[in-house]
């Protein structure tokens, strides 16, 4: 079914794009060899991380030998910011498969920006035989995993502990000027009493 899905593949064909989320593919194409490159293509990326797109390379029992180039490419049809990251695949001789990787290293994609043009490429002696289009969502800073839980709940905890701080510093004051008070009124008390002590019956 693969071979014949394969051979009826004409050179010219352009790689193609099918799934969503976590099983998004690119398929491109070797249709005179026979063989089949596939790579899963995510929707978005963090910059922050380091990212690798695995290239599976399936052939079929006419498959020959052929070492590849595999190449993710960014931003493909601007001379300015066009950026490719490749690798090199020895091929499968019949239906394999081979793999490899081709990594984007933590970093290298340093902004935040939607629907970034991307384009995975398949090439044999420097001919590009296929080619997929798509986009990604490039993030330099991911969400945190909770959602930000954690930090509102640092947040939470860290507003409370001065507001029992404040209070406790208010006590503190209060008490202090009721002690005084209580001191004058004391120092006063003996001296009210010596007045009365010293009236007549």
């Amino acid at each position: 079914m693969i071979a014949a899905t394969l051979f009826g593949a004409s050179l010219g064909q352009a790689g193609y794009v099918t799934g969503a989320g976590s099983a998004r593919t690119a398929h491109l194409f070797d249709a005179p060899n026979g063989l089949e490159a596939t790579v899963k293509v995510p929707e978005t990326l963090d910059g922050l991380s380091d990212n690798s797109f695995v290239f599976t390379l399936t052939g079929s029992s006419n498959t020959t030998y052929r070492t590849y180039v595999v190449a993710i490419i960014i931003s493909p049809d601007s001379a300015e910011v066009r950026k490719e990251w490749n690798t090199s695949i020895e091929g499968p001789m019949g239906p394999g498969p081979a793999l490899k990787p081709v990594g984007i290293a933590a970093g290298e994609l340093d902004y935040t920006v939607p629907n970034v043009p991307f384009r995975a490429q398949l090439r044999w002696n420097g001919t590009v035989l296929d080619s997929a289009d798509f986009s990604i969502d490039i993030r330099f800073k991911t969400p945190p995993a909770d959602g930000g839980l954690t930090e509102l709940a640092i947040a939470t905890v860290f507003f409370w502990g001065i507001v029992f701080l404040y209070a406790g510093y208010l006590h503190l004051n209060q008490r202090k000027l009721r002690a005084k008070a209580e001191a004058l009124e004391r120092a006063l008390s003996p001296a009210g009493e010596g007045k009365d002590g010293g009236r007549s019956p």
